[in-house]
């Protein structure tokens, strides 16, 4: 059985076990926080952290300097992504403030989450996340940025699944995604 929580300060949250959730978290003021290759390194790699502490199932990724996207499984408490978001920041926020001497400084804005309840939905946010980088316009190919799960997926998964994300539309997802 799934849980609705409403949050005073914070977007609203549908707690569903074994769902899949695309989650978006941006810097704040979209502040470039993360513009070294070891900064934007380190960000994936305490996702990675991160979501295998808490029992997650990454599906795809992206890591940008000011703002990040993944999609993962829920495991049997869907509620631990509070503490799995929450672990991400905490520890990149100490690290960015440690190395810019600005202690206490805010990092991070509010992330945002959504249950995705069906297949399309699910291949058309893969497509999304696949192409972030491209539609940011950092680079005109995705296979050309290394901090997401292009090249992973494209290695890794079956050729009728890549195909079938490759042909979801993904321009007209609603996304917070202004950075």
């Amino acid at each position: 059985m799934g849980e609705y929580k409403i949050y005073r300060h914070a977007p609203a949250h549908l707690f569903l076990e074994d769902s899949i959730y695309f989650v978006t978290a941006g810097t704040n003021r979209k502040e470039n926080f993360f513009i070294t290759d070891a900064m934007l390194q380190g960000l994936n790699q305490t996702l990675f952290e991160q979501v295998d502490r808490y029992e997650w199932q990454l599906h795809a990724w992206a890591i940008f300097p000011n703002h990040y996207h993944f999609i993962a499984r829920a495991p049997r408490n869907p509620k631990t992504l509070i503490s799995l978001i929450r672990g991400l920041h905490s520890i990149k926020a100490k690290l960015v403030n440690r190395l810019n001497a600005t202690p206490k400084r805010r990092i991070w804005s509010n992330y945002w989450d959504s249950c995705i309840t069906n297949e399309g939905s699910f291949l058309a946010r893969l497509q999304y996340v696949h192409m972030n980088a491209v539609k940011h316009g950092i680079v005109d190919e995705p296979e050309d940025y290394p901090y997401y799960s292009y090249a992973w997926f494209m290695k890794t998964a079956e050729g009728a699944l890549i195909r079938a994300v490759s042909d979801q539309p993904f321009e007209q997802i609603k996304v917070i995604d202004h950075f």
